[in-house]
């Protein structure tokens, strides 16, 4: 299937068939997709915590009461995080991380240039302002992470139907400079008839404009 193919045939999974579970080889490519996931100068502030069936009673008291049906019959779920804080010492990790994978190869002169300007960028964001942008990259891993998990033909849902500050109280988060921001859900739909409605979306020229 085509990109267009795939995102016509997902949906967000309202019922989950709790007795099929997600393969450790499929869910190994989704997590790898989050991992690939692009971020604002490639800061990458996020972390992402796996539960499965026998762990997921960790997380599950963050989770609102009109969601627990879903995520007590899904076959796995993750929480991303974000940092409240980037420190220099991850900044510098970052940066071993990329000369390692050879992006300065050739132009090792680039290596401070980029550092210096990552550590300048981050240092715009103060307190809730930090939070909130890193908030932001990571919703584009749940994009990634939804679409992944279509291409390996498994459900999934997006769930703000939680509780951050339990989910942080309950992972030590606070501990860890990091928060809360969303929970995703992954397994294999009931046949409710809920997929087979036709997907509904406004007409590109409703909210595309060519200038």
């Amino acid at each position: 299937m085509n990109a267009i193919e795939i995102l016509k045939s997902r949906y967000a999974c309202k019922h989950y068939d709790s007795s099929r579970d997600v393969s450790d080889e499929a869910f190994s490519r989704i997590l790898e997709a989050g991992r690939l996931t692009p971020s604002a100068m490639n800061v990458q502030p996020w972390h992402i915590y796996v539960f499965d069936r026998a762990s997921k009673d960790k997380i599950r008291p963050a989770i609102l009461d009109f969601n627990l049906e879903r995520f007590d019959g899904c076959s796995k779920a993750v929480l991303i995080s974000s940092r409240s804080e980037v420190s220099d010492a991850y900044l510098s990790e970052v940066t071993a991380r990329e000369e390692e994978d050879g992006r300065y190869a050739g132009a090792p002169e680039i290596k401070g240039t980029v550092h210096n300007a990552r550590k300048a960028y981050v240092a715009k964001f103060k307190g809730e302002k930090l939070t909130e942008w890193t908030g932001k990259q990571a919703y584009i891993m749940l994009g990634t992470l939804l679409y992944a998990a279509a291409c390996e033909q498994v459900d999934a849902t997006p769930v703000e139907g939680f509780a951050p500050a339990k989910a942080d109280e309950l992972l030590g988060l606070a501990g860890r400079k990091e928060t809360a921001q969303l929970v995703v859900l992954f397994g294999y739909r009931k046949n409710d008839g809920n997929a087979d409605r036709p997907k509904s979306r406004l007409p590109l020229d409703r909210i595309v404009t060519k200038l």
